[in-house]
């Protein structure tokens, strides 16, 4: 799948990603800030807090009561999620991921508070080893009771079934056949319900085909009228070369239909690893980007990537389409990153790079698609004062089109106690943030954070997270505080 050029909107986990636009900013990508936050919550609020969260508990306890029971004595013997292993016994298995997590966002008036309950399970050698069951659930409760304007089109807290199939292997040699809701992570990542077909023929050459109706969680009017095929061939002509291609059509009545097209290349050497992709889009070339990383030796390491977007995006039947109405015309674009580190030992390391992105010449700046140069540097520290302490920090240069420059800087101390315990505590400059919710372009924002996982044992560990962002806006300050529990059987 081609690399995202810009921010990453928050998908089902394990559902690829959706990509907007890219801005500037430094620490990561990140879809947070300003939204037209709830009213703070009352005394009748609190309680309505506590009825939801007994509703969601209740959901879930029989299936912590079931995941109980199926693995109970089975200890460290349980299959991982996602594991391709079959069990040569041909004894019946559950094995998954169940995870709760608490949300709440606020700024200087409003307020969000949010539950939320994801299930991720394998049913392996139901009646037969080669018949296996795989699922992906979420249940959420708003626990304001009100809309939830946090949330991408009101749907964030309503239930939803990411992946619900079955799979057949082995009918065929070296196959597998899989019906139900799931997700192919490929040219452009589409979910869908419907049938899938995956074979490797030999070594050199693997193939698949799939269709079905077309599934979303972000844009009502593609629910019921979007259909889906697509194809894959990948061709592996010696050990370290994969070329692929790939096919898509989306069938959206009455928008019209979109066909896709995708060529990749991938090949692995000693010290070098290269990545290319080139896409078209209804017959007219879509995007190109290429990605280089080369241990160079003695310590150093150089990663290039290179992303253009070849043609003006405007209304598609794919995710990106519902921000054509916000963002108008996506505008053809260059963009280039580069950087460079030099390993001293195993304790320290420097690096430095450029980030960057230009329109093109008939292209126009937009809130959605900004020029920016930026310049940076960071040093990182490991284990050097005390074991599992890490200590790292970057400066910022930052040139806008407007040839305005801001200088920032960011660092970050972790911490790691054997295998219980990873904490961490930092900060970070954006210059800009885009806010989807609200349709706010933010500048300048500074971000804080701290964060903190405990492990309990292999199974179990509890995570959690604040951050405080600050800009010019009135509604400034920002927080966010996430509390995650997860457990693996």
């Amino acid at each position: 799948m081609p690399p995202c050029p810009g921010v990453r909107i928050e998908v089902p986990p394990g559902a690829g990603q959706l990509c907007l636009p890219a801005f500037a900013h430094g620490g990561g990508s990140h879809v947070t800030g300003p939204r037209a936050l709830l009213r703070g919550v009352g005394r009748n609020g609190q309680g309505k807090q506590i009825v939801k969260s007994v509703t969601l508990f209740r959901k879930i306890l029989p299936v912590i009561g079931f995941a109980f029971l199926l693995n109970s004595g089975r200890g460290q013997d349980s299959l991982a999620v996602g594991s391709k292993q079959a069990d040569d016994s041909g004894n019946f298995r559950f094995s998954g991921r169940l995870s709760t997590r608490y949300r709440g966002q606020w700024n200087r008036d409003d307020r969000d508070h949010d539950l939320l309950q994801y299930l991720n399970f394998d049913l392996r050698n139901l009646f037969t080893p080669k018949l296996s069951l795989h699922g992906f659930l979420r249940g959420g409760e708003d626990l304001d009771d009100t809309d939830p304007i946090f949330d991408w089109t009101n749907y964030d807290v309503q239930d939803r079934v990411y992946d619900l199939y079955l799979e057949v292997e082995g009918l065929i040699p070296k196959s597998s056949f899989r019906v139900g809701r799931q997700y192919y992570d490929g040219l452009e990542g589409v979910q869908f319900d419907g049938v899938r077909f995956m074979r490797d023929e030999t070594r050199w050459l693997g193939w698949q085909v799939f269709g079905g109706r077309y599934v979303t969680f972000y844009d009502k009017d593609l629910r019921h009228d979007t259909e889906v095929t697509g194809a894959q061939v990948t061709a592996r002509p010696f050990r370290t070369t994969s070329l692929s291609a790939e096919y898509l059509r989306l069938m959206d009545f009455p928008a019209g239909d979109d066909d896709y097209l995708n060529f990749s290349l991938r090949q692995q050497l000693k010290s070098l690893n290269f990545f290319s992709q080139y896409s078209v889009l209804n017959g007219e070339a879509k995007d190109f980007s290429a990605k280089v990383y080369w241990l160079a030796g003695s310590g150093w390491t150089i990663s290039t990537r290179y992303f253009r977007l070849l043609h003006t995006l405007e209304e598609l039947s794919n995710e990106f389409d519902p921000y054509f109405p916000i963002f108008g015309p996506y505008m053809q674009f260059h963009q280039y990153d580069f950087d460079v580190t030099k390993f001293f030992g195993e304790h320290f390391s420097v690096s430095a790079g450029y980030g960057g992105r230009q329109l093109s010449h008939e292209s126009e700046e937009s809130i959605a698609n900004r020029e920016f140069n930026r310049y940076f540097t960071s040093v990182s520290l490991s284990d050097l004062f005390a074991t599992g302490l890490g200590l790292s920090a970057t400066f910022d240069r930052w040139v806008t089109s407007d040839d305005n420059e801001t200088y920032s800087f960011g660092g970050e101390i972790n911490y790691r106690l054997k295998k219980k315990l990873d904490a961490s505590l930092g900060t970070y400059y954006s210059e800009y943030k885009y806010d989807v919710d609200a349709v706010i372009e933010r500048i300048d924002v500074r971000t804080y954070y701290a964060a903190l996982k405990y492990y309990f044992n292999p199974k179990l560990h509890l995570s959690l997270r604040g951050e405080r962002e600050d800009d010019d806006s009135p509604e400034s300050p920002y927080g966010k505080v996430e509390v995650r529990m997860t457990y693996n059987f």
